[in-house]
């Protein structure tokens, strides 16, 4: 049984539900096959089987794709009854609509539409158009009304059309089919098509159904390994990992001497934002990594706070103590306690995913309790008694630095690295980082930033092989694989900076000039209130496709799509030529 083999098939089991609603024909290879061999409910198995032989995929993925709804008749049967359970376990979402559906006149319902804190109240549901997924919020944003959501009078066109692009852009990737490189292929293009249709609701996106299900199968992988048995329903075979960086919002704005600090301002503020980014993103990467995780078990990675969903197996729990015991060590050796990791686990069986809302609420409260006891392992190093005092101190932060006149190297960083993220095109992720120059290492895991192609092919000249490459708010990236054979995907990410089209980029000092009415800058701080208590309380069923659905769409909100809204007002243009 080979891991990427099972990974892969759990990630494409249901795209053929994709290629079915197109009313095209699937492989005639297929024509033979009966209720019998796909099972009840899988004749899209045979689209989806049609897929991997269009990509050429490895017999094992084809077999298990096929016959994930009966796993007797796979060649393969271990492998195939673990990712039926993972589908199962990933379903638990599946509520009946109390009626029969036309497929091709469904688009996918929002689940927003469905959150309903006050039980009382009745909700409208809001529909999503078929589209493949961009940073334009007219792509995306919902509609009252299935009508304004459709382009005819059903979503075959629709799928037909988005189904020749997938196509398109899957044979540029075919000759080297990796799972990461498929995982954004798939979200780009699934995001916005519902799951389940025909007797269920459609609120559940299919990117996130696969997603969960490719996590979910990669977690009974590891755990059948350990115990030799794939587990029951009951079985608390799963572990929720929570990390919450604590203390973002100081770290960020933290200013020593206000009159020395406002040099270089505006770009230290947004580096130091990128790299708690960074920092955020290095954590989860290891951890998936040292776990032997997938992608796909990054349920939520934004905003200081990572979800994983891993294997509950003692090699799970050794690591990841190892790993959080290592960050906080080197956190604490670069800035102090300033910043600290709090991470909770909660075990939990598939019954269990039935409320995942539940289990990330008990998870957030945990890491509250972690927080109000920072370094608590380490209080031998944190309260040391100092030999001497700092002889030169940073008048940004008040760390200490090696001159009187300099900024702390930290600062200084990230000064630099605010100047490299504003409107770059790429960043270039990589791992096992020994020996290897970044703009950014943290715990092994190395990151470039990138403005053009031009330095991206410059830059990947280097690459070892175990790098990966995200184009930066643009989902159009499968062109990457002209220059670079390994690891391919897109990322949303604020990085924006407001600039007039002959003096270039403007400073804090030039947009308070520029204000109407009183020399001040304006700022905007945007959160979702009662988040927790959506995820635990709000839903019907707050089951981990449907928290999954819910916590992709916010992401694509506040990193793509608020991104884009500052792209289109970011030129300014009524600024005085003296000043």
């Amino acid at each position: 049984m080979s891991l990427e083999n099972l990974q892969i098939a759990a990630l494409i089991h249901d795209i053929g539900k994709f290629y079915q609603r197109t009313g095209k024909k699937h492989n005639s290879n297929y024509n033979n096959l009966s209720k019998d061999d796909y099972g009840q409910n899988g004749a899209h198995s045979k689209w989806s089987a049609s897929y991997c032989s269009d990509m050429g995929l490895d017999q094992e993925i084809k077999e298990l794709v096929l016959y994930h709804h009966h796993p007797t008749k796979s060649g393969y049967v271990q492998a195939a009854k673990i990712l039926q359970k993972a589908d199962q376990h990933s379903s638990k979402e599946r509520q009946k609509s109390g009626g029969k559906k036309e497929v091709k006149k469904e688009p996918l319902i929002s689940v927003f539409s469905k959150v309903n804190i006050e039980k009382n109240k009745q909700t409208s549901e809001y529909y999503i158009p078929l589209k493949k997924l961009t940073t334009n919020a007219n792509e995306f944003f919902p509609r009252p009304s299935k009508a304004e959501a459709m382009e005819g009078w059903n979503l075959q066109d629709s799928y037909q059309k988005l189904w020749s692009e997938f196509q398109r852009e899957s044979e540029i990737i075919k000759k080297q089919t990796d799972f990461n490189t498929l995982f954004y292929l798939t979200k780009k293009y699934t995001s916005l098509i519902p799951s389940a249709v025909y007797v269920d609701e459609p609120d559940i996106s299919l990117f996130d159904h696969s997603k969960t299900t490719a996590a979910l199968a990669t977690c009974l992988y590891h755990y059948q390994q350990e115990h030799q048995k794939i587990p029951s329903d009951k079985d608390n075979c799963y572990m929720v990992i929570s990390g919450d960086l604590s203390g973002i919002q100081d770290f960020i704005y933290k200013i020593s001497s206000p009159q020395e600090a406002q040099k270089g301002m505006s770009k230290r503020l947004r580096g130091r934002s990128f790299y708690l980014t960074l920092l955020n993103d290095a954590v989860a990467h290891r951890i998936i990594r040292e776990l032997e995780l997938c992608e796909a078990n990054i349920l939520f990675l934004g905003g200081g706070h990572f979800t994983i969903i891993a294997p509950n197996t003692e090699n799970s729990k050794t690591k990841l103590a190892e790993i959080t015991a290592e960050v906080n060590h080197e956190l604490y050796k670069k800035f102090q306690t300033d910043i600290y990791l709090a991470l909770s686990t909660q075990n939990c069986s598939g019954n269990d995913l039935e409320n995942f809302g539940q289990i990330l609420s008990d998870a957030s409260f945990e890491n509250q309790k972690n927080k109000r006891k920072k370094f608590h392992v380490m209080l031998e190093d944190v309260f040391a008694e100092e030999e001497s005092p700092p002889s030169n101190v940073c008048p940004v932060c008040g760390n200490q630095t090696s001159h009187p006149d300099n900024l702390c190297l930290s600062c200084t960083d990230h000064e630099e690295l605010g100047w490299k993220i504003a409107n770059s095109q790429y960043i270039v992720r990589g791992f096992n980082t020994h020996n290897q120059e970044f703009d950014v290492i943290e715990f092994e895991v190395g990151y470039h930033i990138l403005k053009t192609a031009t330095e991206l092919k410059k830059t990947l000249k280097n690459s070892p092989g175990d790098w990966e490459v995200l184009k930066l708010n643009n989902t159009n990236f499968v062109n990457i694989r002209d220059i670079y054979p390994g690891p391919v995907g897109f990322t949303f990410l604020g990085n924006t900076v407001p600039r007039h089209s002959k003096e270039g980029t403007l400073f804090f000092n030039q947009l308070a000039e520029i204000s109407h009415g009183v020399t001040k800058l304006g700022i905007l701080k945007m959160d979702v209130d009662n988040l927790g208590r959506i995820f635990a309380d709000g839903l019907e069923n707050p089951t981990i496709s449907r928290v999954s659905t819910m916590s992709s769409f916010l992401d694509n909100f506040f990193s793509g799509y608020i991104n884009q809204l500052a792209q289109e007002y970011r030129v300014l243009e009524d600024v005085c030529p003296d000043c």
